[in-house]
């Protein structure tokens, strides 16, 4: 149902601000983290500054979370953009 659906949206966070939210699925047991880190804006330079970083982070993050501690079977280090600005993103899915 619509009425069910999580309001996704952009949020101004104080400085200093964790924001969380916990979703349940009865239907699938699967656990999972995604971490954002608000990077800027968009523009074609900070564009390629937060690829180049991902390009360089991708690995090593696979490598320590899942090789490492394995802390879950899917581990991704990626950016995310939406509304003008950009994040990188951490996820960790476990089974």
């Amino acid at each position: 149902f619509p009425s069910m659906w999580f309001d996704q949206r952009e949020l101004i966070l104080p400085e200093g601000c964790n924001y969380a939210y916990t979703m349940l699925n009865d239907a699938h047991k699967l656990h999972a983290i995604e971490i954002y880190l608000q990077c800027f804006q968009q523009t074609l330079e900070n564009n390629v500054l937060l690829e180049l970083f991902c390009h360089f982070v991708d690995e090593p993050c696979f490598d320590q979370l899942r090789t490492t501690e394995q802390l879950g079977y899917i581990v991704k280090a990626d950016t995310h953009r939406s509304r003008g600005v950009q994040s990188f993103r951490i996820i960790v899915q476990s089974a």
